[in-house]
């Protein structure tokens, strides 16, 4: 994500809610390019910890580990880097993941 006006709060640095929505779609992301066909998700809670300013360009990557999406709750860690690859924020996504009702 680019640092520009629209995502500055007053001091300057990247919005709070700017990060946990970059998370969000980080982690909606990972989920979905792993879950299964005839699952679906959504996010029902999310723990963040600000460890230092986000300034400049910002990355937010996902690792986890694909075998543990099922049916039920399934936490999704997010990172978010600076350009120098220092952590500024850390979020973990709970999402809960459920069979899509079928098509008629």
């Amino acid at each position: 994500m680019k640092d520009r006006w629209g995502v500055r709060n007053h001091i300057g640095t990247i919005n709070a809610g700017a990060l946990c929505s970059l998370a969000e779609l980080t982690g909606g992301m990972a989920l979905d390019s792993v879950i299964p066909t005839g699952m679906r998700w959504i996010p029902k809670g999310m723990t963040v910890a600000y460890i230092k300013k986000a300034t400049g360009t910002i990355t937010a990557t996902s690792t986890f580990n694909p075998e543990l999406v099922q049916n039920g709750e399934v936490i999704i860690p997010i990172d978010v880097k600076n350009q120098a690859l220092e952590t500024v924020f850390t979020a973990d996504i709970s999402f809960y993941v459920s069979h899509a009702p079928a098509k008629t």
